[in-house]
């Protein structure tokens, strides 16, 4: 339990540190293009990456607050989001807060759509590269759509002490990187009027499986079948490889209530390590661990985690309906509770606090081995 109340010490909105003075440019994240003007959720006819233009550490200092930035309005939680609307969101949070939001696209689907992507860390500190980073990503099955919710969740907390004055310590040292829509295309369908199945994405034949396309406990069967990787699950696979600074990867879907972790060989100490975080999740958001089903192979965090070995983990919320279920047909008491009755900002809230906190302790973490060595 000492460990677990370590594990539990929030760091919050704190005072953020001073920046450093340094000239050096921020460096274009990965893969990450540069998407000037707001993104949109229709397809696109190029699909190439925008470059990132070359910017001072001075040009993403943080201006001074006004008080009408006090009064920035907050995203609504009472309705679920399409791809371009958390596209915009993102951008208007690059415009308000140069200093700690970076927002472009992480690639693109098999139709065009933009993957939105958050890079959220203090940029003036003249760093290339954080210490250290959590990966969040959702709605990688486009039905899911409490999934994407909580990831946007997630912007919208840091948005709040950001706006206040009151940055978390962590973001020093420690970047958020935030995919909540992997699968555009598949959420386009499930949204649409009237919805269509939403699980897969646009590519030809009925589209694919997007959390079956990484190549991580495949059968030599599955291994053969597949030529090569759809362009969502090629950006996702180019974007990590590219930051080795990712400690932490968790990824939201919507089916049972439970806590995954990848069921592959590991040692003692990532083991000791998925104990408590699984403990944790059980305390706090009621999240039972659960054996990972024997045909889910080739997921995201099956792949983190084979190519990394480090942790990586999948947590699955209740939402309001069967992922590919119309919305006419989803549960009503469910969708009730959840977009009228404020039950998907108390869940995605609850997650978000949680997944804050466990940014707070990477950074912990990470200072206490640098002082080891």
């Amino acid at each position: 339990m000492q460990a677990l109340a370590l594990l539990l010490a929030a760091l919050g909105c704190a005072l953020a540190a001073p920046h450093s003075s340094s000239s050096a440019a921020p460096r274009v994240v990965g893969a990450l293009p540069r998407v000037v003007g707001a993104l949109r959720s229709e397809p696109r006819s190029e699909v190439g990456a925008l470059p990132l233009p070359a910017e001072s550490a001075a040009d993403v200092e943080e201006r001074p607050v006004p008080a009408a930035a006090l009064a920035e309005p907050a995203l609504r939680f009472d309705r679920y989001h399409a791809t371009g609307e958390i596209a915009r969101a993102f951008a208007a949070l690059e415009a308000r807060h140069p200093r700690w939001f970076r927002a472009g696209a992480l690639g693109f689907s098999a139709e065009g759509r933009a993957l939105p992507f958050l890079e959220v860390r203090d940029f003036a500190t003249g760093s290339e590269m954080a210490s250290t980073a959590l990966w969040i990503d959702g709605a990688i099955h486009g039905g899911e759509l409490e999934s994407a919710e909580v990831v946007l969740r997630v912007a919208e907390e840091l948005r709040a002490c950001i706006a206040r004055g009151e940055a978390p310590r962590f973001l020093r040292r420690t970047a958020l990187y935030l995919a909540p829509v992997l699968n555009p295309d598949g959420r386009e369908r499930a949204l649409a009027a009237p919805p269509r199945p939403g699980r897969n994405n646009g590519a030809p034949d009925g589209g694919v499986d997007l959390n079956r396309d990484f190549p991580a406990r495949w059968s030599a069967a599955k291994a053969r079948e597949v030529e090569e990787a759809q362009p969502e699950s090629a950006a996702v696979m180019s974007f990590w490889r590219a930051h080795p600074e990712i400690a932490l990867a968790v990824s939201f879907h919507t089916s049972v209530r439970a806590f995954l972790q990848p069921p592959l060989p590991m040692s003692r100490e990532l083991r000791a390590r998925y104990d408590e975080l699984a403990e944790l999740y059980q305390e706090r958001l009621g999240l039972p661990r659960l054996a990972v089903p024997s045909h889910a192979r080739g997921t995201t965090m099956d792949w983190f985690f084979a190519a990394r070995g480090t942790i990586a983990f999948t947590l699955e919320i209740e939402g309001a309906h069967a992922p590919d279920a119309p919305l006419e047909e989803r549960s009503p008491g469910r969708t009730r509770e959840l977009l009228e009755e404020g039950g998907l900002e108390r869940l995605a809230s609850a997650h978000a606090e949680l997944l804050l906190e466990l940014a707070g302790e990477l950074e912990r973490r990470g200072v206490a081995a640098a002082r080891q060595r």
